[in-house]
């Protein structure tokens, strides 16, 4: 029987599915961010990666009102500036604490608006604040908070004996992410459709000034041309916007995102953006991908 647009239009919005995929992107999400907290981050440093728990952004007040609080967020400029130590408290601190919670999956249903809120007044406060990888925590947050993303690997199922029932529930949040990634591969693809990109140019220059950097940059270079990688980025990201909605290609398109992000992991200082990326992959997931991992964990525990 044929659907009409409109039956397939709500069924791509709001078709059921399980929420193993939520609940593991949960533990994943909280996890990258306790490394960004703590400054364990980037493979172009591997030898010599700083560990700070937490990681400290100013090293004195002075240098905090100075620098953090030049250029406000236009129309926010009413939100109150914490003191400097009300900031190491709350988005030092508190955050961490708040990202732990969230990870192993205690209290979610509190903590995770508490850490949304948090970090949505963090990046209103100054553009100083503002980083695309804070936002896209604060997305993944705000959308899981609204997802019984505690039922698995939590816990709140262990201690407080919640069992997730065997029903369903809609896909709208896990949907709102994949579309949310295919934005980010569009705008970014766009951005790169000139000349200096096709020729290289861009890299090159990176190059040069020392964003590209780390001791595998030489290694990569020294075999692959500044145009030959320029054209495989724009490559990867023209095929990742479409690729990874499709069974058939999901594979590949995962195969690809996964030597296209650590790449540019292994060669530019991006914090942990390239790992929140690849955490997000999870949602394409289908769900006898969580029934294969089940069973295969059941058979290892049983032996």
């Amino acid at each position: 029987m044929n659907m009409s647009f409109k039956e397939k239009y709500c069924n791509f919005w709001y078709e059921d599915m399980p929420r193993k995929n939520y609940c593991l992107l949960r533990v994943l999400t909280g996890f990258i961010l306790c490394m960004r907290l703590c400054g364990v981050w980037g493979i172009y440093r591997i030898n010599n990666l700083p560990f700070k728990f937490p990681i400290k952004r100013f090293a004195s007040e002075s240098s905090y009102m100075l620098e953090a609080f030049r250029f406000p967020i236009p129309l926010f400029e009413w939100l109150p500036v914490p003191s400097f130590f009300f900031y190491r408290l709350i988005f030092e601190w508190g955050m961490l604490f708040l990202a732990i919670l969230f990870t192993i999956g205690l209290f979610v249903r509190i903590v995770a608006p508490v850490l949304t809120v948090t970090l949505l007044y963090w990046t209103l406060l100054s553009q100083f604040f503002y980083y695309h990888h804070m936002a896209t925590f604060l997305l993944v947050f705000l959308v899981m908070g609204f997802t019984n993303c505690w039922q698995y690997y939590s816990l709140d199922s262990y201690l407080f004996k919640k069992k997730a029932a065997n029903k369903r529930y809609p896909i709208l949040p896990i949907r709102l992410l994949q579309v949310f990634i295919s934005i980010i591969y569009f705008f970014s693809l766009l951005a790169k459709l000139n000349s200096a990109w096709f020729q290289g140019e861009v890299l090159e220059s990176m190059h040069y000034i020392g964003s590209i950097k780390g001791i595998f940059s030489p290694i990569i270079f020294k075999y692959v041309s500044f145009r030959a990688l320029s054209l495989f980025t724009i490559f990867a990201e023209a095929f990742l916007i479409f690729g990874l909605w499709h069974k058939k290609t999901r594979f590949l398109a995962m195969l690809i995102g996964f030597m296209f992000h650590i790449g540019i992991d292994a060669t530019m200082g991006v914090a942990t953006f390239s790992y929140q990326i690849l955490a997000l992959y999870i949602i394409f997931m289908p769900p006898t991908f969580f029934f294969t991992v089940s069973t295969l964990s059941q058979r290892v525990r049983a032996t």
